[in-house]
């Protein structure tokens, strides 16, 4: 979103991950305020973009961005998910608007050829998948228009 600094209500964040031989760098920059624009709306502060420590992403091979379910694909392709069979992955979970990183642990189930549970921190839902992993159902989020 373009932004002026200062201007109350327009901001823009940037959040930037790399993986760089096992370790992970995050860095980010904010134009504007977040902060004004929630408070503008009557919503609460944010957290701050990115994390202080980004050794608590040690493990971490995944990047999940709330809001948006493609980035769940990369992760179903690479843990080669089977019918019936849970496995837990851990993730970079970005909380949008935020863009804050959070370690997560992510149970993935695939119910059958269409539908995958994903459950992380008491969260649970059924998503809907094509032939190629891509999510076409995000309930509450996301329907693909075929």
């Amino acid at each position: 979103m373009p932004s002026r600094p200062g201007s109350r209500g327009l901001w823009s964040r940037e959040l930037h991950l790399r993986r760089d031989g096992g370790e992970w760098h995050v860095s980010t920059h904010e134009t504007g305020s977040l902060d004004d624009a929630l408070a503008a709306s009557g919503h609460p502060q944010a957290p701050l973009p990115g994390m202080d420590d980004p050794d608590r992403l040690t493990g971490v091979l995944d990047v999940h961005a709330a809001t948006v379910p493609m980035t769940l694909t990369p992760m179903l392709h690479r843990t080669g998910l089977a019918l019936g069979h849970p496995i837990e992955v851990n993730a970079a979970y970005i909380l949008v608007p935020s863009l804050a990183v959070i370690p997560r642990v992510e149970t993935l189930t695939m119910v059958d050829q269409h539908t995958i549970n994903l459950g992380m921190d008491g969260y649970c839902a059924a998503l809907e998948i094509d032939a190629d992993r891509m999510v076409t159902h995000y309930p509450g989020l996301v329907r693909r228009l075929d």
